[in-house]
């Protein structure tokens, strides 16, 4: 993850500094200039992480949010979206929802970049004791043998859902297209004040 390696890379210019020579000013300015970069750089990755739970989450909840989200990768990319979200409980835990966005999102992005697609397929289905979430296009699949789970994000997918607890299934062929399947259990008692609007 980035955040470990600029904490990894820190320290070890912080522990070279350290022992660079007094009257080695040269590579000492070279050192301090790298931290500073570095400094920066974790300063601009903290900001961001900051800034990656849409607000829109918040003010609309998670169903809304989701076909705001459509809306506007339909304007930016043309690929259009076909939806079926369905909400049998309204409390939606701000974990799940942040996560399932975040996979959505990613998975929006895979179409874009990789598939060639004209369409997509969204499915968000809401219970009383699970949450699952469909993406699927028939564009240009790929093999999974030869991506082994890495690349296209999948990994950060995969984490998500598992964090949660959750199930993620990816399949894919060159002649079907892709598809990304997620499903998280949900329990009676969790509560988020994440209202959904109808």
């Amino acid at each position: 993850m980035p955040m470990c390696y600029g904490a990894g890379t820190n320290g070890t210019l912080e522990l070279e500094q350290a022992l660079v020579a007094e009257d080695d000013a040269k590579r000492r300015t070279l050192i301090e200039r790298a931290l500073a970069g570095e400094r920066h750089l974790l300063e601009r990755v903290h900001a961001l992480s900051a800034r990656l739970r849409p607000s829109m989450l918040d003010d609309l909840g998670l169903k809304e949010a989701v076909r705001s989200l459509l809306a506007d990768y339909e304007g930016r990319t043309g690929i259009v979206s076909h939806a079926t979200l369905r909400f049998d409980r309204a409390d939606v835990p701000a974990a799940v929802g942040d996560n399932l966005f975040r996979i959505l999102q990613e998975a929006l992005i895979n179409v874009a970049k990789h598939s060639g697609a004209k369409e997509v397929f969204v499915n968000l289905d809401v219970t009383a004791d699970r949450v699952a979430l469909n993406v699927r296009d028939a564009g240009a699949g790929f093999d999974l043998e030869r991506l082994n789970g890495r690349g296209l994000g999948i990994l950060g997918m995969r984490e998500r859902a598992e964090l949660l607890g959750g199930a993620f299934t990816l399949r894919s062929d060159p002649a079907y297209g892709t598809e990304v399947s997620v499903e998280v259990p949900l329990r009676k008692s969790d509560v988020s004040g994440d209202r959904e609007n109808d």
